[in-house]
């Protein structure tokens, strides 16, 4: 089920291509792809509620959630289509697709309700808790005596009606034994006198088989009314118990929740083993080529001849990311160029001309409604990205076994992880970098300030060697270890005294 929605979505991101021939132009065509998305999100859905794996699983909630995102997207382009009606009609889409309006609903996927389970249950315990909170006031303050006021006037009610009913009956009583009909009266005397002779052996047989004939019939009837209403739906087949199909589904459910919740633990505890090998195994080759890239950055942005260190980034201006990642700058297109051509605050397309798409009632210096030129492609390009990982991860891949035991998946985790380890390396890193860097600026403050007074009459040679000194000690520096640690220690007589202590 997972594998036919990726390659459906597959089909329909390929199809919203401008160039291909089949791309859709008017709103009867976007209707179209938007219903084909919901059969998709209805299809995740599913998948997502009965796979057990935890690794597919997240990845299946994130096609979900991109999934999402595009049908809004495209929701949004067919309100655009529709000259902004919030409501349109999808019957000849439906037609067309060959589907019924109930395939049509978007699902609210189960694993929203799950981890909003805690948050859904005290909004529904609300109501009640405030209920309770304003009646509590009402009911302390009702006095006793209204409540034994009310019980006196229920009797007093009910002694009246018996009283006014009792002579009427007795009234009646006798008028009605006089116009019953003589058959009545004569019944019950002929059964005492055919009680008192006997019956036959004959009579009673039949008197008996009449009674268990009649008893047989009414259960019969009883039971084909129970299998009629159960064939209808009207009546749920109670006499399965555990083997309806119900509760089996049910019971499914319950069994299927309950191995996801014990492989989600096992996961857990398997991107913990598999972060602490990463750090013994990769630890040390992450941290030399961390520490060689910075030192290279240290050296070539030393300021001027004198080679002044350049400040290290803070934490939270980002550390060694700044210059290690990059970001490239994003090219936003001149004022003038974005608004040539068009009325500004109004897209070309927004409305056909000769018409005012203001709403009715509005005033004349209302600004006109914004509305986009172009279908929105956020959610498309994420979209793209699950479904590219799909393809790398999942798409061809047999997967026998449990995840914990696949060495594919491992490879999977250890990809899951490694990012982590190299962000808290870096971290260990651009510490140590700052450390080294404000000792060495103080120790270079000091021998310039030493050389300086004690080479004042010869110009200039007191800072061509102070420059000398501060490059052989970088030269030292970068030739460490990313072990090895640097007291650097400054007096006035001998301003570089440094010493390596290895760990």
């Amino acid at each position: 089920l997972w594998k036919q929605a990726m390659e459906t979505l597959v089909q329909l991101r390929r199809a919203e291509n401008p160039q291909r021939h089949d791309y859709p132009k008017d709103l009867s065509a976007w209707c179209i792809t938007f219903l084909k998305y919901v059969q998709v999100l209805r299809s995740l859905e599913e998948a997502h509620a009965h796979m057990v794996q935890p690794q597919k699983r997240k990845d299946i909630r994130r096609a979900l959630e991109c999934c999402m995102g595009r049908l809004l997207e495209i929701r949004n382009w067919m309100v655009v289509l529709d000259k902004g009606l919030l409501f349109m009609s999808m019957e000849p889409a439906i037609n067309s697709l060959g589907l019924t309006p109930d395939l049509t609903e978007i699902p609210i996927p189960t694993c929203f309700l799950e981890d909003r389970t805690q948050e859904l249950e005290e909004r529904a315990a609300k109501p009640k808790v405030l209920a309770e909170a304003f009646e509590a006031p009402l009911q302390a303050t009702a006095p006793a005596e209204d409540a034994d006021h009310e019980s006196r006037e229920a009797d007093q009610v009910t002694e009246y009606l018996q009283s006014m009913q009792m002579p009427r009956m007795s009234a009646y009583l006798p008028r009605k034994s006089a116009y019953r009909p003589r058959s009545t009266i004569l019944k019950p005397i002929k059964e005492q006198q055919g009680y008192a002779g006997g019956m036959t052996s004959e009579e009673a047989a039949t008197k008996i088989q009449s009674a268990l004939r009649g008893f047989t019939s009414r259960k019969t009837v009883e039971r084909s009314e129970a299998r009629e209403q159960i064939f209808l739906g009207m009546q749920p087949r109670a006499s399965l118990g555990d083997k309806e199909p119900l509760c089996m589904d049910a019971a499914a459910a319950d069994a299927r929740k309950t191995t996801q919740g014990q492989m989600q633990h096992l996961y857990q505890d398997s991107l913990v083993s598999q972060r602490s090998e990463l750090m013994l195994v990769e630890g040390m080759d992450i941290r030399e080529a961390l520490q060689e890239k910075i030192n290279d950055w240290v050296v070539k942005n030393q300021a001027g001849e004198d080679g002044q260190l350049p400040k290290f980034p803070s934490e939270a201006e980002g550390g060694s990311k700044i210059f290690l990642e990059p970001q490239a700058p994003v090219e936003e297109p001149p004022a003038a160029e974005k608004g040539k051509g068009k009325q500004p605050g109004r897209p070309a397309s927004a409305a056909p001309k000769g018409k005012d798409p203001r709403k009715k009632g509005a005033p004349a210096g209302a600004p006109l409604p914004e509305l986009p030129e172009e279908i929105g492609h956020a959610c498309a390009d994420d979209l793209s990205t699950a479904i590219q990982e799909w393809q790398d991860r999942w798409a061809d891949r047999d997967d026998p076994g449990g995840f914990h035991i696949n060495l594919c998946a491992l490879e999977l985790l250890k990809a899951e992880v490694r990012p982590s380890v190299a962000e808290e390396i870096r971290l260990q890193t651009d510490e140590e970098m700052r450390l080294l860097l404000a000792n060495l600026k103080i120790s270079i403050s000091c021998h310039q300030v030493f050389i300086m007074d004690k080479r004042k009459a010869e110009g200039q040679g007191g800072v061509e060697l102070f420059n000398r000194i501060k490059r052989d000690l970088l030269v030292e520096v970068a030739a460490l270890a990313p072990t090895d640690r640097v007291l650097v220690i400054g007096t006035s007589s001998e301003p570089f005294n440094c010493k390596r202590k290895d760990e």
